[in-house]
């Protein structure tokens, strides 16, 4: 309808507050957006009894109301934008040691993006929570990220290991270097060239070798 404003709602909404509180209006609270809560990474149930409720005033500058919005491939984000669900638990030593090495001796690359989804202002971690991790103990202010749910990169770790046979238009070759967004492809005629890995199994450049 013309006029009808869509997204983050514009005026309060009216909750039963819980008893001994001021009214609580969860268009007021810092971690609500659309429908969604930022500090539980899930959708917003109510400010009466939430223990998280933290009200603004109108002139906060620090809240922000731009929508993050879903991109392709793979993009460097902020580590601050991003907000890990609970169900997250700390990655086996042995896992996190073996990421470390592999950052420094990649120049402090990771190995893989991590997988986000967009919600409000921030995104939400989905999957890769071990690169997350290493990234925070090292102090990292920005991380590589793709979008996309647990899972969606399944194709595109068949492309990642050294060796893979693989077809490109109609010549065949293997995968002889994996670097973060990209793999390098040495043909059966001793050509080489790289390929961005995503786009390439999106449009189906890069095929796998049955």
């Amino acid at each position: 309808m013309p006029g009808t404003m869509i997204g983050t709602v514009w005026h309060p909404v009216r909750i039963h507050p819980a008893e001994g509180d001021e009214r609580r209006y969860k268009g007021r609270c810092r971690y609500y957006c659309d429908k969604y809560c930022q500090r539980r990474a899930t959708r917003c149930g109510g400010s009466a009894h939430c223990e998280y409720y933290e009200e603004i005033s109108q002139n906060d500058s620090t809240v922000l109301t731009v929508s993050k919005k879903p991109f392709a491939d793979v993009k460097e984000i902020d580590m601050s934008d991003i907000i890990v669900p609970t169900h997250f638990s700390k990655p086996p030593k042995e896992k996190i040691h073996a990421l470390r090495d592999y950052w420094v001796e990649n120049d402090g690359q990771l190995d893989q993006p991590i997988i986000v989804s967009c919600q409000g202002d921030k995104y939400v971690l989905e999957d890769k929570y071990l690169r997350y991790y290493v990234a925070k103990e090292l102090n990292q202010s920005k991380i590589y990220a793709r979008c996309g749910k647990k899972g969606c990169d399944k194709e595109e770790k068949l492309f990642r290991k050294e060796g893979t046979r693989v077809k490109v238009f109609d010549k065949m070759g293997a995968i002889t270097k994996v670097e973060l967004e990209y793999v390098t492809v040495t043909f059966d005629d001793g050509e080489t060239k790289r390929y961005r890995l995503i786009t390439a199994v999106a449009n189906k450049t890069l095929v796998l070798m049955k």
